[in-house]
């Protein structure tokens, strides 16, 4: 287990750093296909990290992870085509609509491991988590 942690040290710096690095790049350039360019690079190497985390440990069930990578690739999509300038209602809505039934099951999925029989405690995380969606 020791081992374990000393090779996740150093990929977890390099992954602050690249995202530092992204964001400052992000609110450096004013230019709109940059920034959609860089928002896809990001969530998807997001949602690729959480896929090949969850395929390093084989958790027993996956599919709250998937479910995660799912939704903020959806999210990542739908924001860099609306970054690109098409009004509302456009073909940008439809990744970010279908990234909600996917967050509120990965909300849903990792309660479930959790806490088998609080309600009350899904409840509050789906409101935050329904709550975050929407600043987004």
């Amino acid at each position: 287990m020791g081992g374990e942690n000393a090779t996740a040290r150093p990929a977890m710096t390099m992954i602050v750093i690249a995202t530092l690095g992204l964001a400052s790049t992000y609110l450096a350039v004013p230019v709109d296909w940059v920034r959609a360019s860089i928002m896809v690079v990001g969530g998807l190497a997001a949602a690729v990290a959480i896929l090949l985390f969850t395929g390093r440990r084989r958790p027993q069930d996956p599919l709250p992870s998937w479910l995660l990578a799912t939704s903020i690739a959806l999210v990542t999509s739908g924001q860099a085509v609306a970054l690109l300038g098409q009004p509302s209602p456009s073909y940008a809505d439809i990744p970010r609509l279908l990234a909600y039934p996917a967050m509120a099951g990965a909300v849903i999925a990792f309660q479930r491991d959790r806490i088998r029989h609080d309600r009350a405690s899904l409840l509050d995380a789906l409101v935050v988590t329904v709550a975050a969606a929407q600043a987004g």
